[in-house]
Formats: structure tokens, C-alpha cells, sequence
């Protein structure tokens, strides 16, 4: 039982250990200061906007990209209405945006819509993609900051975060962990000259890359996925945290189920299917490849925290090695959680974080026998229920 639990924990402990103290290294206070620009940067940029049925949201999210877009022109919104069945086409079009309609009863998902999307759009004269989700919001300096990032590398990755609701534990605890995934982890990985990750919105990708890398991954976690083929290619995605997008956060029930379910599916399959071939190629001297292959490895933090209080509950009654081990696992997990509380871009309360986590864990535990079921292909698009913004 103490060598399961070893091998269960360890990659954990290796990887956030690592990112977390390289976060810290290059002082996370960078994450929101100001850039300092230089007369570089590129003329024109294409706003994907993936939508299904979005006629609830959309309105808005194009009202927020449009106070962020400069006066000088140049840009342009297409909204790829994707097997909609709602107004969203006409929402788009009322509202000045560009669209692109796919209808295809067979190839469903957020993956294809992008596909489309790229193959149609790489034949105009757009220097880079900018991919956001129907449903975000956005600073005003949003593309003025990929303007001036995007010029010199493949591609870039915006701070992707959900605005907490005051008073709602839930939120908080949900909003601390897009800040230790999308944010603290990305720094650390970028301190160490790693790729940062893609997390789904917020994404700018140049043309060159793909034009060269075609968007051809469909999973469940298209967006991870295609990061990975990125990275096995020698490709680097860069991080960037002087602005941001967020969103709120799903419903506490069935919208919740839905993108946690698909989220941790998705990862598990590309465990079975990126596990050996990373592995192999890491003994064959790829080193470069170590970081994307642990943090395939890593489950999410409730899971961590899980295995952490089996270990000390086990430690305490049988095994010694065991409870050391819960004692470092707690250790480098309350290192991470107040280091992603440092670089939070919205305040959450601590407080209320510790009195949701029991419900919560019973929570994840129960839904990780639903991801069991669901670790497959299959690239379904569900619209996330999402709670109902205050304005």
C-alpha cells in the first residue's frame, strides 16, 4: 500500500514543487505589470469566437472584444455558428461580426468548429487567430497585449480566470484553481524556458504555426491535446499575464458535472495515449519532454489532496514512510495554493475555500467514477450551464 501511494503521489509532489518554486523564482508580481512595448507588432489579428447555441452570452462577449479592439482597424470577429439551433447567427451578424455557418450532424465538438474555422480563415491575410469562447470577458488592453507578444513568437496564451462571486465558497474555491492551473503553472513552466500550455480560450496562434501544425486534434480536450503535438514538435507557446480574460463559474450542478466530467475524461485518455510515447522519448534524451509527460501524471488538486489525507490516515495506523509522505504531499500543497493566492488577479477568500473543501471532495470523488466511464473519444459539444452574472 506505502509503494502505491508513493507512486501515486510522487510524480505530483515532483511537478508542482517545481513549477511552484520556479514561479516564485521569476517574483509573480510580474504576472500583472505593465508591458513596456516596442514599436513591433502585428497589423492584423482574426477573432474566432466558437459558438454553440450562445445566444445568451454572445452579445456581450462581442461587446467587450469590440472596447478592446484599437481604432485603428485592421481586425475582424468571425463567430463560427456551429450546428446552432438558436440565434446566434443572427445575434453575431446584428452586432457586425463576420460568420461562418457548419452544420454537420456527425462531427460534433469544439475541435471540428476550430478546424473549420482554421482551414476557411488561414487563406486571408491575418497575421494571427486570437480563439476566445462565446461566454468570456476581456480587458480593454486584451489585443493591444497580443498585438505586441504575438510578432515574435509561435503563440500565446492570456491569463484565463474566473471572477469569484462574493460570499459564494464554491466560486472562490473554483476561481483558486483556474489561478493554479492557467496562471501560476504557466509561470513557472515559463521560467524554466517550457512551452506554457493552451487552456482552451484565450489562445493566439500565428499564422505560420498553423499553417504548419494544422488544428486537427479532436478529444475531448482538444486544446491540451493539440499543445502536446505542439511541444513533441519543438514548437512553444508563450504565456502572457499583463492581461486577461475571465468568466464566471458553472453551475454547482449539472453545468459543473458537465465540463469537470469532460475536462478530466479527456485527460485520462491522452494519458493511455501520450504516457508511453513521451516516456520513450525522455529515455532517448529528449529531456525537454519531462514536464508535459508529469503533468499528464498529475490529477487534480482535490485528487492530490485525496491521496494525501489516505496516506496520513494510513501512515497513522501502518506505515511511517507513508505519513512522511502526507507530511511533505500537505506541505507542497499549501506552498502552491498560497503561491496561486499571491498571483490571484481577483481576490478569494481563504476562509470560505477550507469550509467548501469536504463537499467538494466528496464531489470530485463521486465524479471521478463518472470520468472513469467517460475516458473516450467521443468529441460531443455540451454547452457549459453556467451561473447567472450580476450586473
Amino acid at each position: 500500500m506505502t509503494a502505491i501511494l508513493f507512486m501515486a503521489l510522487l510524480p505530483s509532489l515532483l511537478y508542482l514543487s517545481g513549477v511552484t518554486l520556479a514561479a516564485v523564482w521569476i517574483k509573480a508580481d510580474r504576472a500583472v505589470e505593465p508591458t513596456k512595448h516596442s514599436s513591433e507588432r502585428v497589423k492584423s489579428l482574426c477573432i474566432i469566437i466558437p459558438a454553440h447555441n450562445e445566444e445568451a452570452e454572445l452579445k456581450e462577449t462581442i461587446d467587450h472584444i469590440k472596447a478592446a479592439t484599437p481604432n485603428k482597424g485592421g481586425h475582424e470577429i468571425f463567430v463560427i455558428v456551429d450546428n446552432c439551433s438558436d440565434r446566434t447567427q443572427q445575434i453575431a451578424e446584428e452586432n457586425g461580426c463576420q460568420t461562418l455557418v457548419r452544420s454537420d450532424s456527425t462531427l460534433r465538438g469544439k475541435s471540428y468548429a476550430l478546424q473549420f474555422a482554421f482551414e476557411k480563415l488561414s487563406k486571408l491575410p491575418f497575421d494571427a487567430y486570437v480563439v476566445l469562447d462565446a461566454d468570456i470577458r476581456c480587458q480593454k488592453n486584451l489585443l493591444t497585449e497580443i498585438e505586441h507578444h504575438i510578432h515574435a513568437c509561435d503563440g500565446i496564451q492570456i491569463a484565463n480566470v474566473i471572477k469569484p462571486e462574493e460570499g459564494n465558497s464554491y466560486s472562490n474555491l473554483t476561481g483558486l484553481g483556474f489561478i493554479a492551473m492557467n496562471v501560476l503553472r504557466p509561470l513557472g513552466r515559463s521560467s524554466l524556458g517550457l512551452s506554457c500550455g493552451l487552456f482552451g480560450t484565450g489562445f493566439v496562434l500565428s499564422k505560420e504555426l498553423v499553417l504548419q501544425c494544422p488544428y486537427d486534434t479532436h478529444s475531448l480536450v482538444e486544446d491540451y491535446h493539440y499543445h502536446l503535438n505542439l511541444v513533441i514538435r519543438g514548437y512553444k507557446i508563450k504565456f502572457v499575464g499583463t492581461t486577461h480574460i475571465y468568466s464566471s463559474v458553472p453551475n454547482y450542478n449539472q453545468g459543473a458535472d458537465t465540463q469537470r466530467t469532460r475536462w478530466e475524461a479527456g485527460k485520462l485518455s491522452l494519458v493511455t495515449m501520450y504516457v508511453p510515447k513521451l516516456a520513450m522519448k525522455v529515455i532517448r534524451g529528449e529531456f525537454r519532454l519531462f514536464e508535459p509527460l508529469l503533468d499528464l501524471l498529475v490529477p487534480p488538486l482535490s485528487m492530490v489532496l485525496l491521496l494525501i489525507l489516505i496516506s496520513t490516515v494510513f501512515g497513522l495506523f501502518f506505515s511511517g514512510p507513508a505519513f512522511a509522505l502526507a507530511g511533505v504531499g500537505l506541505l507542497v500543497l499549501t506552498l502552491h495554493v498560497i503561491c496561486a493566492a499571491r498571483v490571484a488577479i481577483y481576490p478569494v477568500a481563504l476562509v470560505d475555500i477550507v469550509s467548501e473543501l469536504p463537499r467538494y471532495i466528496l464531489w470530485k470523488a463521486r465524479l471521478s467514477l463518472t470520468t472513469l466511464k467517460s475516458a473516450s473519444t467521443k468529441t460531443d459539444w455540451k454547452r457549459t450551464s453556467r451561473a447567472q452574472r450580476k450586473k
